[in-house]
């Protein structure tokens, strides 16, 4: 009779463990087929993502993918998006590659095949596409790394954002077209000019939010000179490393014969072959404050106007938000019917959403990022909310914590140890950020609505949280709100029911890198574009100071935002005036070179319908009052519209 050693004891105790876990995943399996089949693929979700690890434990494949039963029903939907007669224009894609982005990051230069999914939840507006989130791994396109299809961004995307912006930007996407297109056949013909907009050498262009903020009056400037508008960026590295024009979209890529003349050693403003104008540059004698805004834009636009040859370019002298919020409130000023919500702070504008949509999409190994998190995390486009703390950001009292070390800390070249005083104050931040988002969230509709046509069902909603620090980020994804949720109050004001959210996020990551470093690893900046554009499928957006949460906030429409700290940094109650929409109304003072509001020239549907919101009064008593008793639209002091 042999001994049973201890190791024995051990070895057949891990195997019988193994067979046991072996079992319970057949039996949750069966549970995840059984939800596909019934169309409840949000609820197999869950059931991956809480046996996650178990699964990778035990070496087997992940089971979630896209039911192939509606395939027909997805192409018939994006036959009728392509179809469909909207009455403006038509944007075909100009380049010859098919991806639209010259400089692949995966270098399979092969393509991929992109599938409208079927169950993404509709926009506020009920004219997105229904879509859902897909696994497809062992596509040999995809070299068996998962599919780059998101249903945020994408060709499927494109039309229904044309649909709504104003009819000026709508023919400006068709012109730009053709006239790319004349350029790729004729070549360098004067009839076709560029005007870039661009970040060379040492300039100091700001993070990517900032660089991109002010893209929607550039837009409208480029539409009032005859120029195709184009990015042009070499600090650190080109947009095209990040970003591509979806099929049918806007090709913003400037032609290889301006590369051929930049200088790139200088920054644009010392460019010896091309013209450089800035907004609110010495030229102008102007420090983007007053009520002279027009007649600035007016003459460097004349300016450029005058300017025959085929490159420029133009940008504003520095990030100053004043100045990109003038910009952007003449760009909302010949877009709105009546109103418009004002530019604000370091807030994107509405229009933002759709514009970005026209303009661009994850390159493919950031789309498979962004699908294989949200499908990890159980994310569902319009059915989560987004919290975004920005830790890193230089405050008194953050200093006053780190020392002078708090400059390096939000460049990324010094991580202090997640402990203390340090720990202490990051989750004092996350703690209300998150709270901010569940109001947010909980407020946003009548409690019976979870925007995907299945009233009353959905009792709980993952909060996807993202930061620049890692460490905040790793411990808020296991922290005990996460595995046990956080209850939200009934709000007796809007009858709306309590609700279960629990936090979700990205775990382990490394340093979470700002554009301004000036780093040159493409691969370092991936994990700021998937936190973006998560947050751009979001229902709501919680968000604190700087302006890449706002970016966030933006690429979801500002629907629905909550702002949870103030502008000296300090964490703030919600809900607050800052997550307000203030308006201003449209008048011909705000147009550019003699436009009118009225006019034989001008009808209704050019323009985009009035912003709701509130106009500025000075009674922030009434405020405080109108938020906890509710809003009495009557009383003079509202002004709502």
């Amino acid at each position: 009779m042999g001994i049973d050693t201890t190791a024995n004891r051990r070895t057949s105790e891990k195997a019988a463990r193994r067979q046991i876990k072996f079992f319970l995943f057949i039996c949750l399996l069966a549970i995840a087929v059984i939800m596909l089949e019934r169309r409840s693929l949000r609820s197999a979700i869950y059931v991956a993502a809480v046996y996650d690890d178990d699964i990778d434990e035990l070496g087997l494949p992940h089971f979630l993918s896209a039911d192939a039963d509606r395939d027909d029903d997805r192409d018939d939907d994006r036959d009728d998006d392509r179809n469909g007669d909207d009455g403006g224009a038509k944007v075909v894609d100009s380049s010859s590659n098919e991806n639209g982005n010259g400089n692949d990051e995966e270098g399979d230069g092969n393509g991929e095949e992109k599938k409208p999914n079927d169950n993404s939840s509709n926009n506020a507006d009920g004219d997105a596409l229904q879509a859902r989130q897909k696994t497809e791994k062992g596509d040999a396109n995809n070299n068996e790394k998962g599919s780059s299809y998101i249903t945020m961004y994408g060709e499927h995307r494109v039309q229904p954002a044309i649909k709504h912006l104003p009819k000026w930007l709508r023919d400006y996407f068709a012109w730009h077209q053709a006239q790319v297109a004349n350029y790729n056949t004729n070549g360098n013909s004067h009839s076709t000019k560029y005007l870039a907009l661009t970040c060379i050498s040492i300039e100091r262009c700001g993070g990517f939010s900032d660089r991109l903020r002010a893209l929607p009056f550039f837009l409208l400037a480029a539409a009032k000179v005859d120029r195709i508008l184009c990015i042009y960026w070499t600090h650190p590295f080109g947009l095209e490393h990040l970003l591509q024009p979806p099929k049918g979209g806007m090709d913003w890529r400037c032609p290889p014969e301006f590369d051929a003349i930049v200088d790139k050693s200088k920054p644009s403003s010392m460019q010896k072959n091309f013209t450089h104008y800035q907004f609110f540059g010495r030229k102008s004698k102007r420090n983007g404050r007053g009520n002279n805004d027009i007649a600035i834009v007016e003459t460097v636009l004349r300016d450029i106007r005058g300017n025959n040859a085929t490159f420029v370019s133009m940008g504003t002298v520095d990030q100053d938000f004043n100045k990109i919020n003038s910009l952007n409130n003449i760009f909302n000023a010949h877009s709105y019917q009546d109103r418009y919500t004002a530019a604000a702070k370091w807030f994107h504008v509405d229009l933002s959403e759709h514009i970005h949509r026209v303009l661009f999409e994850p390159i493919p190994v950031i789309g498979r990022m962004i699908n294989g998190t949200m499908t990890r995390l159980g994310l569902v486009e319009n059915e989560y909310t987004s919290v975004h703390v920005r830790a890193r950001y230089p405050t008194r009292h953050l200093k006053g914590i780190l020392g002078e070390n708090y400059n390096h800390h939000d460049s990324g070249h010094y991580t202090p140890s997640f402990e203390g005083k340090f720990k202490d104050h990051l989750l004092s931040l996350a703690s209300n950020a998150i709270k901010c988002g569940v109001f947010a969230d909980r407020d946003s509709s009548d409690g019976n609505d979870n925007h995907n046509g299945d009233k009353g069902h959905n009792d709980s909603r993952p909060i996807f949280f993202s930061s620049d620090s890692s460490d905040l980020s790793s411990y808020i994804a296991s922290s005990y709100i996460a595995n046990n949720g956080l209850l939200s109050d009934k709000n007796e004001k809007l009858n709306n029911r309590a609700m279960m959210y629990h936090p979700v996020s990205i775990k382990d990551r490394g340093t979470i890198k700002h554009l301004v470093g000036g780093d040159i690893d493409h691969a370092g900046y991936y994990p700021l574009i998937e936190d973006l554009f998560i947050m751009g499928g979001s229902r709501c957006v919680s968000h604190g100071i700087g302006s890449f949460g706002a970016f966030g906030a933006g690429l979801a429409g500002n629907r629905c935002r909550a702002v949870h700290r103030d502008w000296r940094a300090n964490s703030v109650d919600c809900p607050n005036m800052s997550q307000l929409n203030w308006l201003a109304n449209v008048t011909d003072d705000a147009l550019l070179f003699g436009e009118k509001v009225s006019g034989d020239n001008v009808t209704a549907n050019e323009r985009v319908p009035p912003a709701k919101g509130y106009f500025y009064f000075e009674s922030n008593e009434w405020l405080n009052k109108c938020f906890q008793t509710g809003c009495n639209l009557n009383e003079p002091e509202a002004r709502f519209a």
